[in-house]
């Protein structure tokens, strides 16, 4: 049985990462989001199984948390503003810390984190990006990748995997405030001509072969990424917000989850899952 309900609000109090094929989830308090006031207001990283039972818990000091999520190896990787990563276990033993590279932090910090299975990727606030190819280490595992040429911070950034998880031939893809989607590596940044941007949330498929894509007006695409980006499907939907999460389950379907605020100041959680053929 499930025992989510306990505390139905966790998930839009909180930052959520959930290891594929029903593992782990880990839980921390968002810090810009509003937290009630309780008896008890101690802020901890929870794990959880993915019905509800809490495998592990510790207390949580650090701030400026971008963006949790986990490895090949079931580590939760965290990463923060500073462009500091840290790890932990299933059991919430801290496990490595590391700086991806000091210019981050003389940059103003991180803005906007990206994960996948084998690293993290950071974009400053002068819209540096950096690819650290290892949740274990940074070092030569770091590249700066080709300048961007943004005057605005992307409103969204997502990693595509290597084809090899010891590969370090990432590609991140991008969704600009002016309305282009581009495509970079260490060697260049270009405009792969998505129109009917700006686009506001990706989400690669577990395969890596697809991804999805969410626009600040509600059109929702998903691309071929072995075919250079050819749309494969288009749906519009009654989104005009960016979804708390998109997420692929396999890789058929996808889920997005929205959290509104109804005209009586209670929360109203949102699912679409929509499937092909553009059933939702």
């Amino acid at each position: 049985s499930m025992h989510w309900s306990a505390e139905p609000e966790r998930f839009h109090r909180s930052l959520v990462a959930g290891a594929p094929y029903g593992g782990p989830i880990a839980t921390v308090r968002n810090e810009h989001v509003f937290q009630p006031i309780r008896a008890d207001m101690r802020n901890d990283l929870q794990i959880w199984t993915s019905a509800g039972r809490l495998i592990s818990s510790m207390p949580w000091a650090h701030t400026g948390l971008l963006a949790m999520g986990w490895s090949s190896q079931e580590r939760l990787v965290c990463a923060f503003e500073s462009g500091v990563v840290r790890t932990f276990s299933v059991m919430c033993e801290p496990l490595a810390t590391f700086t991806v590279d000091d210019r981050v932090a003389s940059e103003g910090g991180a803005v906007l984190a990206a994960m996948w299975p084998g690293g993290v990727a950071l974009l400053t606030r002068r819209h540096s990006l950096f690819v650290n190819a290892s949740v274990a280490r940074s070092g030569d595992a770091c590249q700066r990748y080709a300048d961007l040429r943004v005057a605005k911070p992307p409103l969204c950034m997502c990693v595509l995997p290597p084809p090899r998880e010891d590969s370090g031939q990432v590609q991140v893809m991008l969704g600009t405030a002016e309305g282009p989607v581009l495509l970079a590596d260490r060697h260049e940044c270009r405009d792969i001509g998505l129109d009917e941007g700006p686009y506001v949330a990706f989400a690669i498929s577990p395969s890596g072969g697809l991804l999805a894509c969410l626009s600040e007006g509600g059109v929702f695409k998903v691309l071929s990424v072995e075919d250079d980006f050819r749309v494969v499907e288009v749906a519009s939907l009654e989104i005009r917000k960016r979804p708390k999460q998109m997420v692929w389950c396999g890789d058929d379907c996808v889920a997005l989850y929205l959290v509104k605020v109804t005209p009586s100041d209670t929360m109203q959680h949102v699912l679409f899952v929509g499937g092909p053929k553009n059933d939702w």
